[in-house]
């Protein structure tokens, strides 16, 4: 069987996916994976064939906040994306088909070639999933006037780009494709469906494998600088990490606190923050697993992956949420006893430390957390991901 794979380059959407390639090529099927530059690297790690296609994932909002200039830009680098990407995937997989074609939910060239192509394709998605009953645009980062019911110029601009792209190649795009209101006919879910919103409302389409086990991808290692003391992991992943204000503030949260501090900068350019406390380990990026086994709880935006890796780690979280997307998910985890979350609108130093000191010995949290251990170990993972895509092939 031969499996093509295309996700756009969010390590936070393609990382959580990459179990499944071993996986797959264990039992003796091929895969290619496209992807943009930023995430080949990790694509080639797994051992699938890589094809590089010109994606990227534009700057987020925070903490600017959304505008329609802003948005609009978003959009029109996402459109191009998917414009200058189709005739490399078109090339490579019409010379060597696919017998199933995955791509992520918010990939839309994956879901344009499966149309030109005619082959079967499955979504793989990294977070919450979305059917006829529950749409995704108001979990887009938007405005506060600017809500689903009048999406804005921006959408405008894009859905007429999109159709452009799609009729160029003599198919039809579809306007609620982001949405996520028009579902495959295989939906690779990558959490446990406990944690779902709505979860009696999907179907056999969806199979919720829940997180994939990661650890044997992960290169580097990392160990804190005093073992005997309690360590924080501090990551607001790729997109949401260009705002020096609130690394600052956690300098003046966590400087003077007698823990080891991990902070992960990014793209950020640390010169910018100012002398850095002598507690804390500030780098690019961290072997995110490794930091998770000596940490005693986690500071982030909650990007999914994070959450999961965290929570089987057995580490308690508090999220700071800078747009709608990630609230959803915050309210989730706070639901289930897995977060607190804080108001990035009120937030202060004072507030941050206490959550994070109150947190590593909260009861309900620590219950929380040790109940989704063992509900995440009763998942699938990638092994079912691949029966799935196996039975579906045929």
């Amino acid at each position: 069987m031969h499996v093509a794979i295309v996700v756009q380059p969010a390590h936070g959407h393609v990382n959580p996916m990459l179990p499944l390639v071993p996986e797959l090529l264990s039992r003796g099927h091929r895969v290619t994976y496209a992807t943009g530059p930023e995430c080949v690297p990790a694509v080639a790690a797994t051992g699938a064939k890589v094809l590089e296609i010109p994606a990227k994932v534009p700057p987020m909002f925070w903490p600017e906040g959304a505008t329609d200039e802003r948005v609009d830009a978003m959009l029109s680098a996402m459109s191009g994306s998917v414009r200058d990407s189709l005739p490399i995937l078109l090339r490579e997989f019409t010379a060597d088909p696919p017998d199933v074609l995955c791509y992520d939910l918010t990939t839309e060239a994956g879901r344009i070639l499966g149309k030109i192509l005619d082959v079967p394709s499955a979504s793989l998605v990294p977070h919450f999933a979305f059917n006829e009953a529950l749409g995704m645009r108001d979990a887009i980062a938007v405005a506060d006037d600017w809500t689903a019911q009048d999406p804005g110029w921006p959408w405008h601009n894009y859905f007429a780009a999109m159709k452009e792209t799609a009729a160029t190649y003599g198919v039809e795009w579809q306007d609620d494709a982001l949405e996520g209101t028009s579902p495959d006919d295989l939906n690779l879910v990558l959490i446990p469906k406990e944690f779902q919103y709505g979860p009696e409302t999907f179907d056999e389409r969806f199979q919720f494998i829940g997180p994939l086990d990661n650890s044997g991808l992960q290169a580097g290692t990392w160990a804190p600088a005093d073992p005997t003391k309690k360590t924080l992991f501090i990551s607001f992943g790729t997109l949401f990490n260009n705002n020096p204000q609130f690394y600052k503030m956690c300098f003046e949260a966590f400087g003077d606190l007698d823990w080891n501090i991990a902070l992960a900068a990014h793209k950020l350019d640390v010169g910018e923050l100012g002398p850095i406390p002598a507690n804390f380990d500030v780098r690019p990026h961290f072997p995110q697993l490794d930091v998770l086994k000596h940490a005693s709880a986690v500071v982030s935006h909650t990007g999914i992956k994070t959450l999961f890796d965290a929570t089987t780690l057995g580490v308690p979280m508090v999220i700071v949420p800078p747009v709608p997307m990630c609230q959803l998910i915050a309210t989730r985890a706070e639901q289930e006893s897995l977060s607190r979350v804080l108001d990035p609108a009120t937030l202060d130093a004072a507030t941050l430390r206490s959550a994070v000191e109150q947190i590593t010995h909260d009861e309900e949290i620590l219950a929380g957390v040790k109940r989704y251990q063992q509900i995440i170990e009763n998942c699938g993972g990638a092994k079912a991901g691949a029966d799935a895509l196996e039975a579906y092939a045929r």
